[in-house]
């Protein structure tokens, strides 16, 4: 909110468009457009003038070493959606930086060839882009700062934290959930994710899971 006024940064596949709008969100102009060669997709964030984005691309397999999650066995042909984020200069428009997703988290190969089914087509699925802003809760994860950067990754059932400089991965937890969205940290030390997917005899199939992220383990279950 801007005054009596209203910003809105919306995407639309290839393009990010951030309008004005008025009390009665009427649109009043277009402030700047960037359209990209890749798509924009799920939720993105906002931190410090910047825009955090989820993006992406194609690739064809076979892929480099530091891309393989270890899908290079299964997957042997073919194309895969391969995702990034995107920072965005959120004041005019200007594109800043791109971070590929699965040379940041290919330390996680070992976790996943023990339990997970690879998806060819889809290896990562980011679906939220979640930037930590509050020096207690990053005080929460091993080396936490603020401006890290919290991933929820859901063909390999993961969340993700990466380091806000060099965006190498500092925490993450796996297999707790399934399908899942949104992590929220809702105080110091603990994590809510909507498990989307969790097929549970006695919670259903839609479930929110509490992770307690000093022990990386599951606090509650609602």
């Amino acid at each position: 909110k801007i005054n009596k006024n209203w910003e809105l940064i919306y995407y639309d596949y290839n393009n990010i468009t951030k309008v004005l709008l008025d009390n009665n969100f009427k649109f009043v102009k277009e402030i700047w457009n960037l359209n990209h060669e890749l798509s924009f997709h799920h939720w993105g964030d906002s931190y410090d003038g910047k825009l955090f984005v989820p993006g992406s691309t194609s690739k064809k397999y076979p892929v480099e070493e530091k891309f393989d999650l270890g899908f290079q066995k299964s997957c042997k042909k073919g194309m895969f959606y391969f995702e990034t984020i995107e920072i965005i200069d959120e004041e005019n428009g200007k594109h800043l930086e791109s971070i590929s997703i699965l040379d940041k988290i290919s330390s996680l190969k070992k976790e996943f060839n023990k339990r997970f089914i690879i998806n060819c087509s889809d290896p990562t699925h980011l679906n939220d882009v979640r930037v930590i802003k509050n020096s207690s809760i990053a005080s929460s994860f091993p080396d936490g700062k603020v401006g890290d950067i919290l991933l929820s990754i859901l063909s390999i059932h993961a969340v993700v934290l990466l380091d806000r400089d060099d965006y190498h991965m500092k925490w993450y937890t796996i297999g707790k959930t399934r399908n899942q969205h949104s992590p929220r940290i809702v105080d110091e030390g603990k994590m809510l994710i909507f498990d989307n997917d969790a097929v549970s005899r006695v919670y259903g199939e839609s479930q929110i899971t509490s992770i307690d992220i000093v022990n990386n383990k599951i606090a509650g279950i609602y």
